[in-house]
């Protein structure tokens, strides 16, 4: 009788722990990097910024989502336009898009710009984002930038549009003064 007690101890024992091992964890899959268009689109895009703000470029650093959408986080400083001792920095924190068409692009845009002021449709030439430009070695066919507005310190948000790639998030201004 003891070893039957024995047997059914370890046998419930064993199960106990079968179980135990069972339970669900809170595991998230690894991101899925970028496609090969997005990820050249994303390198033309740094390769623009390095090139327009040589040395001032003071943050990048690019999360991916999946295969067609990456959150990009960067900044750079340049002298003000008024005030040639005074730098301005700029930051970005958007996830960028990349849609199978500039159609469904446009479609998302449209979805969700309530709220938001058309200020561009036609594509700067020495602006960003012109990575676009590069990567395709072509001319943008659809571009517009929506804006909620900023003013100097504060939060604005915004939607880019070129071609199939859509930018949205957040973007803002800092003045910062020389030291005396």
């Amino acid at each position: 009788m003891a070893k039957k007690a024995v047997a059914v101890i370890a046998v419930l024992i064993i199960a106990s722990l079968s179980v135990a091992g069972c339970t669900k964890s809170a595991t998230t899959a690894p991101a899925t990097p970028p496609d090969a268009q997005l990820a050249q689109y994303i390198a033309q895009y740094n390769a623009t910024l390095n090139s327009e703000h040589p040395n001032n470029v003071t943050a990048w650093r690019v999360t991916p989502i999946n295969a067609t959408s990456a959150k990009i986080q960067d900044a750079w400083t340049y002298p003000s336009a008024t005030n040639s001792a005074v730098s301005v920095t700029y930051s970005e924190n958007v996830t960028l898009i990349r849609f199978n068409s500039p159609e469904a692009a446009t479609t998302f845009v449209n979805s969700q710009s309530a709220g938001y002021r058309l200020v561009a449709t036609s594509y700067p030439n020495k602006l960003s984002p012109e990575a676009n430009q590069r990567a395709k070695g072509n001319g943008t066919t659809v571009y517009a930038i929506y804006d909620t507005g900023s003013s100097l310190g504060t939060v604005a948000n915004l939607i880019v549009q070129t071609d199939q790639y859509v930018w949205i998030g957040d973007y803002q201004y800092f003045q910062y003064l020389p030291s005396p």
